[in-house]
């Protein structure tokens, strides 16, 4: 984990302090972050978009970045269906996402090899046909 260069980036949305978890290095201090969003701190490049938020960990006035492997036990309780809208506004009224960029597009490649198509397809057919 990096620490964050606070100059070159916004501060969205700031989450709770995490010095009573630091450092995080086993799998049990993973999952003690699971679906607890209110440690995940949002940045955002100055003069970028939405699209550009990432989020970050605060210890002690310090932010961090957050690794995957963290991202996926915050956000786990998260699902993408046919409805999800990664945007949200905070109580001060900014738009912010609500998970990660880079933690959607994994869920979204994830989720792709859970996709059954209605009707099959010729190419389904052939696929599952046996030729003699």
């Amino acid at each position: 984990m990096k620490e964050i260069d606070c100059v070159s980036n916004l501060l969205i949305c700031a989450g709770e302090d995490l010095s009573a978890l630091w450092p995080i290095k086993t799998r049990q201090g993973v999952k003690t972050l699971e679906k607890k969003e209110v440690y995940c701190s949002w940045f955002q490049l100055k003069g970028g978009t939405v699209d550009d938020q990432f989020p970050a960990l605060r210890v002690q006035d310090k932010f961090y970045s957050m690794p995957l492997r963290i991202q996926k036990s915050i956000f786990r309780h998260m699902r993408l269906n046919a409805t999800f809208i990664n945007r949200e506004r905070t109580a001060t009224g900014i738009e912010k996402l609500r998970i990660p960029i880079t933690l959607m597009k994994e869920k979204m490649r994830t989720a792709k090899r859970f996709m059954v198509t209605p009707h099959p397809t010729p190419d389904t057919i052939r696929m599952y046909t046996k030729h003699k």
